[in-house]
């Protein structure tokens, strides 16, 4: 049923394993055995604080008030079994209220850059942290490099920039696992050291790494490190392609009379949710 139509969607099978980012509009599914949501409060609060959008699928029988559920935070309430004919036209009020709502202030001096920075110095990181906020969008700080794992994991990232020296999991290792994750095969891995022995670069370069900043740091050399990486100018050929994706235009107009056309076309049963704990997201 989502796939008529133009909105892009991410799918997960509970709501615990849905990566922890902001989403457009959150479709919640709930379980048919449930008829009380009070002991679920805790995850429907922090639905609404992924998602200004939250549209709730209830089995028919719960025992819950639409009313209380929206000064909650949820959007809409939807009865299952969903279809076509109730679903897509909450989702066309929701693009609607996306639409109309003024766009957030962007600081067009900064680079339009996710930059991850890992550091097991507490002074060391807040330096680096205080030159990125000051050159890119969105900075993100881990201690650790099992904590800049965890990171990668639900977040995506233009550029890391990582620690060798730290205890328990070495910068190393972090690069290698972050680059073992589907998202971040070819995200640049930048090796920080203090130690710049001959032959050191050469070395991290075949671990795996793709760059190398000496400390100290100096704002300069960061900012032409991160100029050299910006999305769109620094590519990386993988050993082999993935297959091609097809290409989605966000820029089209929404021919929704076209998508409830195509959702009845596939039958009354195609659009309806399964049962299980299931969740939507979708960014228009």
């Amino acid at each position: 049923m989502l796939a008529a139509t133009p909105l892009e969607v991410i799918y997960s099978p509970t709501f615990s394993s849905l990566a922890e980012a902001q989403y457009d509009i959150l479709l919640v599914g709930i379980p048919v055995s449930m008829r009380d949501l009070s002991p679920h409060r805790e995850k429907l609060a922090k639905a609404c604080a992924m998602s200004d959008n939250v549209l709730l699928a209830l089995p028919c029988h719960a025992q819950v008030s639409a009313e209380a559920l929206k000064r909650d935070g949820v959007a809409a309430c939807l009865l299952k079994p969903l279809t076509t004919t109730r679903l897509l036209p909450a989702l066309v009020a929701t693009s609607h209220a996306l639409a109309s709502a003024p766009l957030m202030q962007i600081d067009s001096h900064k680079l339009p850059m996710t930059v991850m920075a890992v550091d097991d110095n507490p002074a060391n990181l807040k330096l680096i942290g205080a030159l990125l906020d000051d050159l890119v969008q969105q900075v993100i700080l881990c201690d650790s490099g099992q904590q800049a794992v965890d990171k990668a994991k639900q977040l995506q990232m233009d550029l890391i920039l990582m620690d060798i020296q730290m205890p328990d999991m070495d910068g190393i290792r972090a690069c290698e696992l972050i680059h073992h994750l589907s998202h971040h095969q070819q995200t640049p891995v930048i090796a920080v050291t203090a130690h710049a022995l001959e032959g050191q670069r050469e070395k991290l370069l075949s671990a795996g790494m793709n760059d190398y900043l000496a400390k100290p740091i100096e704002e300069e050399k960061l900012h032409a490190l991160l100029l050299r990486y910006q999305p769109g100018l620094h590519s990386v050929v993988p050993a082999s392609l993935p297959p091609a994706e097809p290409i989605v235009d966000h820029n089209q107009t929404l021919d929704w009379q076209l998508a409830l056309r195509r959702g009845h076309e596939a039958g009354p049963g195609a659009g309806d949710a399964a049962n299980a704990d299931r969740l939507y997201a979708g960014g228009a």
